[in-house]
């Protein structure tokens, strides 16, 4: 499933996509890293993700970046993408939290 989601992808003329297929972890990061892809489709079976914290090296070095979790098992998929957000007081993370709602910030501000 996981080569299905790369190919619908990378019909996007939007995004950038490409298939990084990496059994170790610093290939698949340089990999990122020299492509700068939108986004990185791995499958929820991958050796990878079984034996390290790839996941959150890839979105705390790379903050654009949207990580897709293809399930090996059914047709789920986890979509994973760092947020950072200013709070200007304590109930706005209750707020966020309570909506299941992110608010869209303009990076440009």
């Amino acid at each position: 499933m996981a080569k299905g989601v790369e190919f619908i992808l990378a019909s996007e003329t939007s995004l950038e996509v490409i298939g990084i297929e990496s059994k170790e972890e610093a290939d698949l990061l340089n990999a990122v890293e020299r492509y700068q892809p939108d986004a990185v489709v791995l499958c929820d079976s991958d050796r990878l993700l079984k034996e390290n914290s790839v996941l959150m090296k890839l979105l705390t070095g790379f903050p654009n970046l949207w990580v897709i979790m293809v399930s090996s098992e059914d047709n789920r998929i986890k979509l994973y993408n760092k947020r950072e957000l200013l709070l200007t007081q304590a109930s706005d993370l209750s707020n966020i939290i309570s909506s299941n709602q992110i608010p869209v910030i303009n990076e440009k501000e």
